[in-house]
């Protein structure tokens, strides 16, 4: 269901967040790019960095459907674009609007 994709896609998307934060720890950088396996001085970060679940839902079509990085201000920051279909509530939290969404470091939703 697109409801589950939705969820997943932010699942996964913390799932990539959570690695690039452990990579700038070690390196003080975020990487160039993200591919798998996301690693850094022999210490692996993600395997398989995850890829947006298909079909794309909503307005959301398949350029959107894709986890897109981009390290800015000299790897010191990134945002990551996705597409959700619906409007996604956060167990306990904030609701994410449909469409596409943009995420740094500093505003990734809080579990």
């Amino acid at each position: 269901t697109i409801e589950k994709r939705d969820m997943r896609r932010v699942i996964l998307v913390q799932t990539i967040r959570t690695g690039l934060g452990l990579y700038y720890n070690d390196a003080g950088r975020y990487p160039d790019t993200i591919q798998s396996p996301l690693s850094y001085n022999g210490i692996t970060y993600i395997v398989d960095v995850p890829k947006a679940p298909e079909p794309p839902d909503g307005n959301c079509g398949n350029e959107q459907n894709k986890f897109i990085y981009t390290p800015v201000n000299n790897n010191s920051s990134y945002t990551i674009s996705y597409c959700l279909g619906n409007d996604y509530k956060i167990p306990g939290g904030q609701t994410l609007k449909s469409g596409v969404q943009k995420v740094v470091p500093e505003n990734f939703p809080k579990y």
